[in-house]
């Protein structure tokens, strides 16, 4: 792997020279409960906090397996959106009649979390991971998505490429 050029005097990157970084990251799910329908057919979410979080939401029907995975700043109000999402929040739209599709048809929708407790390692050793930062969640966000793509799983994530 190349080394980062520095320049002594600023420690700061030399613009022209070779550079790269490794970093490794870990998190772990925490089970939430279970997405519902209330008995005006909305969903119904288990309580959780306003606070940054990265979220999964797993739907099992017939032996088989979907999840959504996402970051928010507010988990309170992202998961208030897929319950009564506005006519301009087309995630929030589509997702909502997925998970009421999947009620409809019997499934079981399990939603983890993760609050804390994530971790960066950096080469400098573990740091935790600073989880109100939007790049730091969507830098999580993205790897849960690489790792959760197993064959006999569908990702609800529309991602390219």
């Amino acid at each position: 792997m190349a080394s980062m050029k520095t320049d002594p005097a600023t420690t700061r990157p030399d613009l022209d020279g070779a550079s790269g970084f490794a970093c490794r990251l870990g998190m772990a799910w925490e089970p939430l409960g279970r997405v519902t329908a209330g008995d005006d057919g909305r969903l119904v979410f288990p309580k959780v906090a306003k606070a940054p979080a990265l979220y999964r939401l797993c739907i099992r029907q017939g032996g088989r397996d979907a999840v959504y995975i996402g970051e928010t700043e507010n988990l309170s109000r992202r998961f208030g959106n897929y319950r009564n999402p506005g006519p301009t929040q087309q995630t929030s739209k589509r997702i909502n009649a997925k998970l009421r599709d999947a009620i409809q048809a019997g499934a079981d929708i399990a939603v983890a979390v993760v609050l804390s407790g994530a971790w960066i390692d950096w080469g400098t050793g573990l740091q935790d991971a600073n989880l109100s930062s939007k790049v730091i969640r969507c830098l999580f966000e993205n790897a849960a998505i690489s790792a959760g793509g197993a064959e006999d799983v569908e990702m609800l994530n529309r991602t390219t490429g």
